[in-house]
């Protein structure tokens, strides 16, 4: 349930504790330098990778954001195709 305070459009938006526990279950976005970390490579590379759209990732706004689900199923991919 909303306050009356979010509904109209005042102050930032108040949210029950049901609707919170449901965005702790989405899994946190990785950051440019986080996958260069975990891939092991510079952050030139991983950019390299998304230019020539080798590896998913998502835009938010200018920023590259990593699902980390996603990359775990694209290095499977890699280690089995050879």
């Amino acid at each position: 349930m909303r306050s009356e305070r979010a509904a109209s459009g005042a102050g930032p938006p108040i949210i029950s504790p049901a609707e919170a526990s449901r965005y702790r279950a989405l899994p946190p976005l990785l950051t440019l330098p986080e996958v260069a970390a975990f891939l092991s490579v510079s952050e030139k590379s991983v950019r390299r990778l998304v230019a020539y759209q080798r590896i998913p990732c998502l835009r938010v706004g200018r920023q590259l954001r990593f699902v980390p689900s996603d990359l775990l199923r694209w290095v499977s991919a890699r280690r089995e195709g050879g």
